[in-house]
This record gives C-alpha cells, structure tokens and sequence, in this order.
C-alpha cells in the first residue's frame, strides 16, 4: 500500500492528465486544418516549473504527437519568443505555481497570448495564489531595467501586464 500522500501525488498526477485529454484533443483538432507550428507553448517559471513542464511536454507529445514549444528545448528562438506565443501557437498553456507571475518571460507570453487572441488554458498548482493588488502595484520594482527592454522590444509595456 502506497503512503497517503504518495497516494494523493498519484491521484493528482492522474487527474491533471485526465484534465489534459479534452483540451489536448480540442487544440489538436485546430492543429490539424492551421497552419501554426506549435500546437501549445508550455508557459512555466524555470524554478517552480520545470519538471512539471518537462512532464507536460512528454505527456502531450506522447499523446498527441504534436509540437510543443518548451523553451529549453527551443533556445535559438528565445530572442523571438514572444512572437512565436503571437504567431506560431495555437494555445498557451500556463503552468501556474507561486512564481510564475513574477518571471517577465511569462508575464510577456501571457501578455502577448491575451493581446494577439491566442487561447490561454491555465494549469493551476497545489501551491498556486492568485496575485493580490499589491503585486500589480509593485510591477516597476519587480524587474530590472535591461528586463523591462527586453518586454518593451517585444511589444510588451507594464501598462499591458495590469
């Protein structure tokens, strides 16, 4: 007999993959009669993330057979990013854990996924908090200079992210 909280891990694991089947299943139809390269952009922050992002990746490719961009597979097109999220995705899928708002590469992506009307679906973790006002309020101080131009080169200004 497993432990119980080996056992709710195993539950949780299944769930979020029966989750993923009728999403999946709805993005790959659109897949099939588009013409963009990437069926989902796995939006996730490194950290928090990563392996449940890598997970994600195997399991829809597995699934679906389908392109998934996952930034570390994808390192030569990082300094176009945000118009891969705008023109060669068709969903973005945002891991959200505790940490994700606060990366500027995934404020951007999802800024940029809301503003050019590529669908968002959000997979919220156990330790996942909504954003208070406050964190909106503290935006200037949460990246630094060379960040804040590396969003605005990619069309993305704070004004946007509120």
């Amino acid at each position: 007999a497993l432990p119980i909280s080996q056992a709710l891990l195993a539950f949780q694991l299944c769930a979020l993959a029966a989750g993923l089947v009728l999403p999946l299943t709805l993005v790959a139809a659109r897949h099939v009669v588009g013409h963009k390269r990437f069926l989902i952009f796995l939006c996730h922050h490194k950290g928090s993330g990563g392996v449940l992002a890598r997970w994600f990746e195997m399991l829809a490719h597995e699934e679906h057979e389908a392109q998934i961009f996952l930034d570390s597979d994808c390192l030569e097109q990082l300094e176009q990013i945000f118009d891969v999220v705008k023109h060669d995705t068709y969903t973005l899928v945002v891991l959200l854990t505790n940490k994700v708002l606060t990366r500027m590469w995934c404020a951007g992506e999802i800024t940029i996924a809301v503003r050019s009307g590529v669908p968002i679906f959000p997979v919220p973790t156990e330790d996942f908090q909504p954003p208070e006002a406050e964190f909106y309020d503290n935006l200037d101080t949460l990246w630094c200079a060379a960040e804040l131009a590396i969003l605005g080169d990619g069309g993305v200004l704070r004004s946007h992210i509120r």
